[in-house]
């Protein structure tokens, strides 16, 4: 007998995919081939156990792949079969009982299912979009348990008085032109998964605090138009765009740097 012949399973006669051991004589069985807990070989009742040894050695062994004869080992052996264009794919469907290659079975869903596949896939369309405006939309509660609110920049406001002021608005966390105050910007960084050097400027962009104590962007925006001379006039001006970056930054982005109080809170990172 073949020293290799010691490995292949006792009941089959072929090498293990999963080898399997009996825990008394250490005979080698395909675990597809174990029926009772009776070993063949010893005719003992004993437990099965997973064959650390026979994995090791028949993993490696080369394998054919039993749809499209691709040779492999049998280590990788599920992989190939997962990816094989002959493996057969029976169709799951109510009292359909198609069996085909994967490329006959994509032909088969777009014959008979494509109707049951799209309503499936509106149906879970709507519902996903339902259970997103409700995510969007629902308050949240920021750091002190108040209440918020997204606004139209998608920042979130509870309209309580607000300890970040720029001195130009009401002093309240919006919702008309009040800054934020702390605890919901907290929740902007919460809810957007946002870093403690990261905020969203008055546009809902967001917006990243540079070294030099500035913020930006990094969107485009449109620079001012020089005035035309009269004889220029009939002429459409040309449009002029740069990036938002640090020393170049954008309208929104100044602003959030000409806020004081906002601007410590990052240089001092309490945020």
């Amino acid at each position: 007998m073949d020293a290799f012949d010691h490995l292949k399973c006792l009941s089959c006669k072929n090498f293990p995919e999963n080898p399997v051991e009996c825990s008394k004589c250490q005979t080698i069985f395909c675990d597809k081939c174990i029926q009772t807990g009776i070993c063949t070989s010893c005719k003992r009742d004993v437990k099965f156990t997973s064959s650390a040894l026979g994995k090791k050695l028949i993993g490696n062994m080369p394998a054919t792949c039993e749809h499209c004869n691709f040779t492999t080992t049998f280590n990788e052996l599920n992989n190939h079969r997962a990816k094989c264009p002959k493996m057969p794919i029976y169709c799951g469907a109510t009292n359909c009982y198609f069996s085909g290659t994967r490329d006959d079975f994509i032909l088969h869903l777009n014959k008979k299912h494509i109707g049951e596949i799209m309503n499936k896939y509106n149906k879970d369309k709507v519902s996903t979009q339902v259970s997103i405006k409700k995510d969007l939309f629902a308050p949240m509660t920021n750091a002190k348990g108040f209440k918020a609110r997204r606004g139209q920049n998608n920042k979130f406001y509870c309209g309580r008085p607000s300890t970040v002021n720029c001195g130009e608005c009401d002093g309240n966390c919006g919702p008309t032109n009040g800054c934020q105050c702390l605890d919901c910007l907290k929740l902007d960084r919460q809810f957007y998964n946002l870093s403690k050097t990261q905020c969203l400027n008055h546009n809902g962009i967001i917006c990243e605090f540079s070294n030099n104590n500035e913020f930006y962007c990094g969107g485009k925006y449109e620079l001012p138009q020089k005035p035309q001379s009269s004889r220029m006039q009939i002429i459409p001006p040309l449009r002029s765009y740069m990036t938002c970056e640090p020393y170049h930054n954008c309208p929104e982005c100044k602003k959030m740097a000409s806020c004081s109080d906002l601007l410590n809170l990052f240089m001092i990172s309490s945020y």
